[in-house]
């Protein structure tokens, strides 16, 4: 049974090598990716974060979801996600938390 916990150490998707495959964690929001402590989370940063995980879901990039980086162009990736294609900019690629399986 497959578990829901990290094995690994947590690494941006920008940083994945191409063929290599990897299992979503998580996707960090804002400019920092995490609240300072005492700090409380605005509406705003809220419907960012929302508005993040609803995108990378349609695109097939949910937590827990396999990619497997299949080209590196710059700052730009293109992962492969069952038989569909998927190009990220290296902005959201560098929020998209993930680990090597």
């Amino acid at each position: 049974m497959p578990s829901n916990s990290p094995s690994g150490p947590l690494i941006p998707l920008a940083m994945v090598q191409e063929n290599e495959t990897v299992r979503v964690v998580s996707v960090r929001t804002g400019k920092t990716g995490r609240k300072q402590v005492g700090e409380q989370a605005s509406s705003e940063r809220v419907d960012r974060s929302e508005h993040w995980r609803q995108r990378l879901t349609s695109m097939g990039l949910n937590i827990g979801a396999q990619v497997k980086v299949v080209q590196r162009e710059g700052g730009n990736i293109v992962v492969l996600r069952d038989s569909a294609r998927v190009a990220i900019g290296i902005g959201l690629s560098s929020k998209i938390m993930v680990e090597l399986i």
